[in-house]
């Protein structure tokens, strides 16, 4: 999905559809550090992006979902070729228990400006969007923190053992705030998220990946025999969270060298998060810089999931002073980088890293500067006749 206006305008073609209809925006999120953090219920820094899924759903004679962006159409009973985008609907609809006979008679349409693949959480807007439309469209009265959690269980159906900071801020994306969440217990406190005179942009390496496909899984699956293994000398442990400072050499004395490293990350990137909220608070952009720098520095020497093509992009940033910092954002294994810019440079910046980034790869990448926005929401509802 690349491109949201032809969504945009079956959306303003007049009349109305007919019967009852709903408009609905899901946004895409960015993270701005602690990475790989929430499924181990550490503290991570996202926040809901203006680029987003849309979603208009109509009465009709039966159930179907159309992708308009790639003209792909799924009709219920109609033997097809099943779309690799299906598995996020199919795995809210068994949420809902909504399969079979029990599918609602209503067309789902769908498009948007966010790029799949890019790190920025295209799959969770889609299953948290498809969601939100059901519950409001069959007035199904579920409230938001239990539809949330529908989503999550819906979108580890397509086999991803992810968490839930994507989760939990599309469902509660706030303009110019981003959420400091903690994972032990899904809390979260708003954060205003600019620095004076700098700008937050986006590259996309348009290297995109399905986290399903890449090395995603194997990490959570080992950060929870890391557990396992700690747990059996610290029984009141269930998480690398609880693991206690003046414990930390102890326990990398139960582990092999990769799952040293591993845990090594997840421990410093937590502090890091706290450490980045200190220097929002202080407007302290040098400092932000350096942090996002150390993060990507673990992400690609600890955590090993970063790739040739993100590293050239922070390589730049690292030794640019236009930018303070940058690091990668999102599952890895490709996707985009998040930099810090003084906002005066951002043009001579985004031509420079443009042109640098192309001549390194023979790729043009995909540069925005980021909008923080509100989370999902209805844009438009109505029944017409």
């Amino acid at each position: 999905m690349q491109d949201s206006s032809s969504f945009i305008n079956l959306y303003r073609l007049n009349p109305r559809p007919q019967g009852k209809w709903l408009y609905v925006r899901s946004p895409g999120r960015i993270n701005l550090i602690g990475e790989h953090t929430d499924y181990n219920r550490g503290l991570c820094f996202p926040a809901a992006i203006d680029k987003a899924v849309y979603f208009l759903a109509e009465e009709d004679t039966k159930f179907s979902i159309h992708a308009l962006d790639r003209n792909q159409i799924f009709i219920q009973n109609q033997r097809s070729v099943i779309p690799d985008w299906l598995v996020y609907f199919d795995g809210v609809l068994k949420e809902l228990n909504l399969i079979n006979d029990k599918l609602p008679k209503i067309k789902v349409s769908f498009g948007a400006d966010l790029p799949s693949g890019a790190g920025l959480s295209s799959s969770s807007a889609i299953s948290c969007g498809f969601a939100f439309v059901l519950n409001e469209f069959l007035d199904l009265k579920i409230n938001k923190s239990d539809l949330m959690h529908i989503a999550i269980r819906g979108e580890r159906h397509s086999g991803l053992e992810g968490g839930m900071m994507d989760q939990i801020s599309i469902f509660n994306g706030r303009k110019d705030q981003a959420l400091l969440i903690d994972c032990q217990d899904w809390t979260f406190k708003y954060k205003d998220v600019q620095f004076k005179d700098y700008q937050w942009l986006v590259v996309d390496t348009k290297v995109h990946h399905t986290l399903v496909d890449s090395e995603y899984n194997s990490r959570s699956r080992a950060c929870r025999s890391i557990v396992s293994k700690i747990s059996l000398h610290y029984p009141t442990w269930s998480s690398i969270r609880d693991i206690e400072n003046d414990c930390l050499q102890a326990c990398y004395s139960l582990l092999d060298d990769i799952e040293k490293r591993l845990l090594q990350y997840v421990v410093e990137e937590n502090q890091r998060v706290l450490e980045f909220d200190s220097a929002l608070l202080g407007q302290d952009p040098e400092a932000a810089g350096q942090l996002l720098l150390a993060g990507h520095a673990g992400l690609k020497d600890l955590y090993c999931v970063s790739c040739a093509e993100l590293d050239y992009l922070v390589s730049f940033a690292k030794t640019d002073p236009r930018a303070t910092g940058a690091r990668m954002m999102g599952g890895g294994f490709g996707g985009s980088t998040l930099h810090l810019v003084r906002r005066d440079d951002i043009r001579s910046y985004t031509e420079d890293i443009s042109d640098f980034y192309k001549k390194a790869t023979g790729m043009e990448p995909r540069i925005f500067e980021l909008i923080v926005s509100n989370g999902l929401e209805t844009l438009e509802m109505g029944q017409s006749v």
